[in-house]
Order: C-alpha cells, then structure tokens, then sequence
C-alpha cells in the first residue's frame, strides 16, 4: 500500500499508517476509493468539476485522458511542483527528457528544458499540450526555457558513380 504521508513523518507513524491501512483494506470493500467515479462520467462538465476540486487544470486533455488522470488526484496533487510530477504528467509522450543544468551546460540554476525527440505522431497541438501540462505542473522557483527538438537521423542512401569521391 502506498504512504500518502510526508516523508517527514517519523518512521512509527508510517509504520502505524502501513498496519492500519492493512487492516482496513482487509475488512473494508473499498473499490471506489474516491467519493466520485469518473468512469461513468460522459461529459468534461463533470470531469472538470472534480478536477476543479483539486485545483487540476486538465481542460486541455482529452476525455480519456482527464478520466485516467483523476483515478489518483491527490498523488498527482502531492507530486505538484516536481520533476516526478512533470514526468507522471508527460508519461503518455514518449522520448521526452527533461534537461538540467547537469544536462544542458547552457542552463542556468533552477532552469530546465525538455528534449523531445520528435517522431510521426508529434504534431503542432501535441507540443501545445506538452507546454501547457509543464506550466502547469512545474515548481514555481523553476523558469522552463522550452522544447529542444530533436529528429531521428534520416538515412539515405546516395548512389555514386564510379571515380566520385565523396569527403567531408
């Protein structure tokens, strides 16, 4: 069972949180966690109410999208403000990176990029989201200086006559 404590809590309070929820899952049904269940939901009115709750901007995001996100708000909540949210945030584009000082000797401290490798299913609206969602979830001291895009190597093969001698 996952801690939804701080992990500033002393160790005998996770213990205690660990025994107790044991406890509770063994003798509770809890299916539905949540007072709400998104799978029923057919509209974004109601999917952007409970997001509203939790003070979650996924308007941007697709029906599906917005119903898987909300399974676990509060986690997402928790990691507001992370790189580990920005990474669960992304976690449906693949081949992104998120650049740091350590990374990109360009940036400064508390900078950060993302280097997104650019394939067939990248399109102008899925760069828009990927913006908007890391606006959204970045930590507010942290500056995010844009998309680095990267292709994948195009390999062609060049046919030569014999006697051209091709040097770079």
């Amino acid at each position: 069972m996952p801690s939804y404590l701080p992990s500033h809590y002393p160790k005998h309070i996770r213990a205690l949180e660990s025994i107790i929820g044991e406890i509770i899952s063994e003798r509770l049904d809890l299916d539905n966690v949540y007072f709400y269940d998104t799978s029923h939901a057919k509209n974004q009115e109601v999917l952007a109410l409970i997001s509203r709750t939790f003070d979650l901007n996924i308007a941007h995001l697709p029906l599906e999208l917005q119903k898987e996100y909300l399974k676990a708000p509060m986690i997402a909540k928790r990691t507001l403000g992370t790189q580990e949210g920005i990474r669960e945030a992304l976690s449906e584009y693949e081949n992104i990176k998120i650049q740091t000082k350590r990374e990109d000797k360009k940036l400064k401290e508390f900078e950060f990029s993302l280097q997104v490798e650019l394939k067939g299913d990248f399109n102008a609206q899925a760069l828009k989201d990927i913006t908007s969602i890391v606006n959204d979830k970045k930590p507010l001291r942290d500056n995010f200086k844009g998309l680095d895009l990267s292709t994948p190597p195009f390999g062609v093969q060049i046919p030569l006559k014999m006697g051209v001698q091709w040097s770079l």
